[in-house]
């Protein structure tokens, strides 16, 4: 199903899912879906959001005074094997675009879940969400309400604020290392994992430290080194994580002048 709100402007929001693929069993790959339409019905503009993940879903949007959007839902994350729940928000701009998506959980045992299934705006232009936690062994208490409050980027504290989707079922590999030049960057800049290939089929996201996605590609052929056009992105601070098809995950920060 969709869910609606009126924006600032007096046009409608509609807040969907989209299944990217089937597995069988009503179960699918879904992605965040945003469209702007008028009263007529006519679409303004659509955008897609986040990569696509199990049974993903979408529970509650709401138009800000100020223009943004937020929403919350919850989608499977696996761990390592066995599935649980967990809560995400996602906020984006008057004209849909991603301003930062984080993930939430307050139980993490196998088959625990998280959902978060509202949220509003505090008073300090943070944002309180609430929905329920159902613990599973060894997770330990009873099915219960779960209230969070995050800051204006989505961060519950200054210790607890990252950059991207964790994953934490992804090997590390410390001699792994990608780097990134040149640095501090203009027009282009180039991703290198110490000068081995980087395969087909790994996958390349760039975040800025807001959390809002710049890059996210899969490498379509293997190659030792990625190039990215940076010349249209705007002078900050930048992260570029790497997963590879074996599972290893790494990470640069590089920056824009």
């Amino acid at each position: 199903g969709a869910l609606v709100d009126t924006t600032f402007d007096g046009k409608i929001i509609i807040g969907t899912v989209i299944g990217d693929s089937a597995l069988g069993n009503d179960k699918s790959y879904r992605r965040i879906c945003f469209t702007k339409s008028d009263n007529n019905g006519n679409i303004i503009w659509q955008k897609k959001y986040c990569t696509s993940y199990i049974e993903n879903q979408l529970w509650s949007i709401k138009c800000l005074k100020n223009g943004k959007i937020v929403a919350t839902g919850s989608r499977k994350r696996f761990y390592p094997e066995v599935p649980y729940q967990i809560g995400w928000i996602i906020c984006t701009n008057s004209q849909g675009d991603s301003i930062w998506y984080r993930e939430y959980t307050l139980v993490q045992g196998e088959h625990s879940w998280n959902f978060l299934y509202d949220i509003a705006q505090a008073n300090d232009s943070g944002f309180i969400a609430c929905g329920y936690i159902n613990p599973v062994s060894p997770d330990p208490g009873p099915q219960n309400t779960w209230v969070i409050k995050v800051d204006s980027i989505g961060c519950e504290s200054l210790d607890n604020c990252w950059v991207a989707v964790e994953e934490p079922e992804s090997k590390s590999v410390e001699e792994r290392k990608l780097t990134a030049f040149p640095n501090p960057a203009t027009n282009r800049i180039t991703f290198e994992m110490d000068g081995e290939e980087i395969h087909a089929g790994s996958k390349l996201t760039v975040y800025d430290i807001y959390g809002k996605i710049f890059y996210n590609e899969f490498l379509t052929k293997s190659t030792v080194s990625q190039i990215v056009d940076v010349s249209a992105w705007p002078a900050g601070i930048y992260i570029t994580r790497l997963l590879t098809l074996d599972g290893v995950v790494t990470s640069v920060k590089f920056v824009i002048e």
